[in-house]
């Protein structure tokens, strides 16, 4: 998802949650072995580094969150990260200027391409077309060649971050047409402060308050630039 993209955060599902999953689920469908097996491979292809596990200082925004979890006597949680020599600058949504963060170009999209597989850049999706409540083709424009042309679709992940993703949704009715649909959704709290909170001295995201993680949620903070606010606040 885009917060691996964005943020580097790499999150494990808790033990817990999996032994419910290895009660309910036929096991030879879900075998928990084989899920850590293949989150270690993921984490060694991301390069995950332990330096954020033992983490002990916050960054600016997570601080914030982990001291009103102390007045509240919530737990909070460390996380790890997809990051090599992190400069604290801060630039982890909109492009990580010192080479930290372990992007995905720098592993699983050299895999995608030995394995067969296309990365298709400097194109823009125009159209979802719908037949039978799936998505069978997308109407796609080639900024280069500067054309059209169609291309059919077994299944469509949409994963454009939270301007881009609504606006093909809603242009395309797809909500409306598809069934069924899974979606990842994110609830987001937009605080402003009276002092300089020092983020760009800082990092994204550090730490999780994951006192409610049975219940399917955690809290995560990030310190943003103006830019990217009004990006999120496009459809107000």
């Amino acid at each position: 998802g885009s917060t691996v993209i964005n943020g580097g955060v790499i999150t494990a599902i808790r033990d817990n949650l999996l032994m419910k999953w290895a009660d309910q689920v036929d096991k030879h469908i879900f075998d928990e072995k084989l899920y850590f097996s293949n989150c270690k491979n993921i984490e060694n292809n991301l390069l995950v580094r332990q330096q954020y596990k033992n983490f002990e200082i916050a960054s600016a925004s997570s601080q914030v969150l982990v001291d009103a979890a102390i007045e509240k006597n919530f737990k909070t949680r460390k996380i790890n990260r997809a990051l090599i020599n992190c400069k604290n600058h801060n630039n982890c949504p909109f492009g990580c200027t010192s080479g930290a963060k372990q992007s995905l170009d720098l592993n699983y999209h050299k895999k995608i391409l030995k394995l067969g597989g296309q990365i298709n850049s400097n194109k823009k999706v125009l159209k979802i077309e719908v037949e039978n409540d799936r998505a069978s083709k997308l109407i796609i424009f080639d900024k280069i060649k500067n054309k059209t042309f169609e291309k059919k679709i077994n299944n469509l992940i949409l994963a454009c971050g939270p301007t881009q993703t609504p606006k093909l949704l809603l242009k395309n009715k797809i909500i409306k047409k598809c069934s069924p649909l899974e979606f990842n959704l994110n609830f987001k709290v937009l605080a402003s402060y009276k002092n300089d909170m020092g983020g760009n001295q800082s990092t994204l995201l550090t730490h999780h308050i994951n006192e409610f993680e049975n219940d399917g949620a955690i809290f995560m903070t990030s310190n943003y630039i103006k830019p990217v606010i009004a990006s999120y606040l496009e459809n107000f």
